[in-house]
C-alpha cells in the first residue's frame, strides 16, 4: 500500500503537478489540464506552530560549515525563503543602505556556470527587506572569506559552483542532528517572523517583508503569536485616561465603585 501523504504535502505536490500540466497546455503537449476545480482536503492549523529559540538558532548556525553560517544568519535575520537566499546575488545588497532586493529567481534552465534568471514566482515576492548591521557583517565576512560565484552568486561549493538545495539540505540535516532539534531551513523564516510580531511590527509590514500574497496568510500563519495582544490593548486605554478619568474622580471626591455598588435598580 502506498504511502499516505498529509494535507500540506498533497497541496504543495498538487501545486507543482498543476504548474507542469500547465506548461504541457501552453506548450500544445495535451489540450487541457485537468486540475481546475480541484478541492483539496483542508490543512491543518498553524495555530501549532512554535517558532524555534534564539539558542536554537544560533546553535544551529554555529554548528553549520563555516561556508553556510552566513545562511542562516540571513535567514533568521531577513525572513527570505531558503531559495531566495541561496540566488541572492551581490548586487541586489545594498550594504550602504542595509537593504535586499528581491526581484528575480533562478531559471531551471541554469547550469552551474550559466545561471539563468527569470522573474519571482509570484509578484508579492518582488520586494526590498531592510537588514540589520549583524546580517551585513555576516555577509561581509563570509564574501572575505569565501569569495562569490562569478554570476555574483554569494552562496558556493568548494568547487566553485552555487549550491543547490539538496546540498544545504545535507549540511543542515547534518547539524540538526548534533544540536538535537529537527527544526528545518524553514523555520529559521518562522524565527524571523515570531521576533518581528514581538517587537510589536504590524501583520500588514511583516505581509511584506516575507512577500506573502496578503496579509490573511501572514495572520492565519503568525496571527496566534500575538496573544497578548488584548493586555496590549488594556494597556493603551489605560495609559491614555489614567492621567485624566481618575484624576478628575480623586479632585471630586467620587469613589465610583461604592456608587456602583448602591446603586438600586427600579
Amino acid at each position: 500500500m502506498g504511502r499516505v501523504v498529509g494535507g500540506q504535502h498533497l497541496a504543495a505536490r498538487y501545486s507543482i503537478l498543476a504548474i507542469i500540466l500547465r506548461a504541457a497546455v501552453k506548450d500544445r503537449v495535451i489540450p487541457a489540464t485537468p486540475c481546475v476545480d480541484i478541492t483539496l482536503p483542508k490543512t491543518a492549523s498553524m495555530a501549532a506552530l512554535v517558532p524555534i529559540s534564539t539558542e536554537t538558532v544560533l546553535a544551529l548556525r554555529d554548528d553549520l560549515p563555516a561556508r553556510y553560517r552566513a545562511f542562516a544568519t540571513i535567514a533568521a535575520g531577513t525572513g527570505m525563503r531558503r531559495g531566495e537566499i541561496l540566488e541572492l546575488t551581490l548586487d541586489r545588497i545594498a550594504f550602504d543602505f542595509g537593504t535586499i532586493r528581491i526581484d528575480r529567481q533562478l531559471a531551471r534552465s541554469s547550469r552551474a556556470n550559466n545561471p539563468v534568471w527569470g522573474p519571482p514566482k509570484t509578484e508579492s515576492s518582488t520586494r526590498t527587506i531592510p537588514i540589520a548591521d549583524v546580517v551585513v557583517e555576516a555577509i561581509a565576512e563570509h564574501v572575505k572569506e569565501f569569495g562569490h560565484h562569478g554570476s555574483g552568486l554569494l552562496f558556493t561549493t568548494d568547487l566553485g559552483a552555487f549550491i543547490g538545495t539538496s546540498t544545504l539540505r545535507g549540511a543542515w540535516q547534518r547539524a540538526a542532528r548534533r544540536v538535537g532539534t529537527d527544526a528545518t531551513p524553514h523555520d529559521l523564516r518562522h524565527y524571523f517572523a515570531s521576533v518581528q510580531i514581538r517587537g510589536g511590527l504590524s501583520i500588514k509590514v511583516l505581509q511584506a517583508l516575507l512577500g506573502h500574497k496578503s496579509a490573511v496568510e501572514t495572520w492565519d500563519t503568525y496571527g496566534h503569536l500575538m496573544g497578548d495582544e488584548d493586555d496590549r490593548s488594556r494597556a493603551v486605554i489605560e495609559a491614555a485616561l489614567v492621567g485624566t478619568g481618575r484624576t478628575a474622580r480623586r479632585h471630586s471626591g467620587t469613589d465610583v465603585s461604592k456608587n456602583a455598588a448602591t446603586v438600586v435598580p427600579q
